[in-house]
């Protein structure tokens, strides 16, 4: 996830401040000294706009789809959460 912020040239601050997380704990999960929460990683991936498919193996992605197709449930994507969030702290 810290090499997709650095790539698109935002700061750590920025990230934190989109996401509407604190700056300084955002700064020691991505350094790896505090465990990133799941509201955490879904703010960032929503921010970012990455799918959770980005962080998974091809066999991993490979049995969630499959287990997708048995359910017939559909997954909001990232995209969408978003636009969600868009209404929340995120975008401010």
């Amino acid at each position: 996830m810290d090499a997709v912020r650095e790539r698109r040239g935002i700061s750590v601050a920025e990230l934190a401040r989109r996401a509407g997380i604190d700056g300084k704990r955002l700064w020691y999960v991505l350094r790896g000294d505090r465990t990133m929460r799941a509201d955490e990683f879904v703010r960032l991936c929503a921010v970012l706009d990455l799918e959770i498919y980005h962080f998974l193996t091809r066999a991993q992605a490979k049995e969630l789809r499959a287990n997708k197709i048995r359910s017939g449930g559909e997954w909001q994507r990232a995209s969408e959460v978003r636009n969600t969030l868009k209404g929340d702290s995120c975008e401010r």
